[in-house]
C-alpha cells in the first residue's frame, strides 16, 4: 500500500505526516516528494538518462523550515547506486511513476510493505498515477482557507506580509479552490482510493 497526503501550501501535510509513526511495516517521509516538479524532467531516452535523473531527484534538498535554512532530502543513509539499477526503462512512462518505483524499491530494502509520504498538489497528477499503480491511495488535506492564505502570505516574513501580496493572494485562492475541485471529481472517481480530509477538525478531535 502507499498513501500520498495532498493539498495546497500550509495546509498541514506536514503536521499530519510528523503524527504518523512508522513501524516495522510502514515507512513514513517527512518531506515532499516533488512528484508534480518532477514532470518538469525530460522523459529519459534510455537507461541511463532514468538512472542519471533518478540520482539528480534523490540528492535534491527541500526546505523544511520558514527561514529556508534547514534542508533535508527525502531518504537518508542510504546507498542508492545498486537500488537504481535495478529499476527498468520503459517507453513513455513519466517520471513521478518512477519515483514511486524507487521508493517503493526502497521499502523493499528496509523489509517494509507501506509507506505514507507528502506532496504538494499531488491530486493533480493522482489519476494517472492511479492507472499504473492500483495500489495508491491519496489522502488530500483541505484547511481552513482564510488560515491557509494567510499562512502562505506570511509565513517566509512574519510578522511582516509578503512582497506581491495581492497577485500571492489571488494565486492562493484560486489553488485553494481548484484543489478541492478537483479533490471532489477524484472523491467521486476512485471513493475507495481517496479521501478529503479537513485539517480543522482532525485537530479538534485531537484537542
Amino acid at each position: 500500500m502507499k498513501i500520498i497526503i495532498s493539498g495546497t501550501a500550509r495546509c498541514g501535510k506536514s503536521f499530519l505526516a510528523e503524527n504518523i509513526k512508522e513501524d516495522d511495516k510502514v515507512s513514513t517521509f517527512k518531506v515532499d516528494l516533488l512528484l508534480l516538479q518532477s514532470l518538469g524532467y525530460k522523459k529519459p531516452k534510455n537507461s541511463f538518462e532514468l538512472h542519471e535523473k533518478l540520482n539528480f531527484y534523490i540528492n535534491k534538498t527541500r526546505y523544511v523550515d520558514s527561514k529556508r535554512k534547514k534542508t533535508e532530502i527525502l531518504f537518508k543513509n542510504l546507498k542508492f547506486k545498486d537500488i537504481i539499477k535495478t529499476l527498468k526503462f520503459k517507453r513513455n512512462q513519466m517520471m513521478p511513476s518512477y519515483i514511486i518505483d524507487l521508493i517503493d524499491k526502497v521499502n523493499l530494502h528496509n523489509n517494509k510493505n507501506k509507506w505514507i509520504a507528502a506532496d504538494l498538489n499531488a491530486e493533480m497528477i493522482f489519476e494517472n498515477l492511479k492507472k499504473i499503480k492500483k495500489d495508491l491511495f491519496l489522502i488530500v488535506l483541505m484547511r481552513n482557507p482564510l488560515e491557509a492564505i494567510c499562512a502562505s502570505l506570511y509565513w517566509r516574513n512574519y510578522p511582516n506580509v509578503c512582497e506581491n501580496r495581492g497577485k500571492i493572494l489571488l494565486y492562493k485562492l484560486l489553488s485553494w479552490k481548484l484543489t478541492f475541485f478537483v479533490a471532489k471529481i477524484l472523491k467521486k472517481k476512485f471513493p475507495r482510493s481517496v479521501k478529503i480530509i479537513f485539517i480543522n477538525e482532525l485537530k479538534k478531535k485531537r484537542d
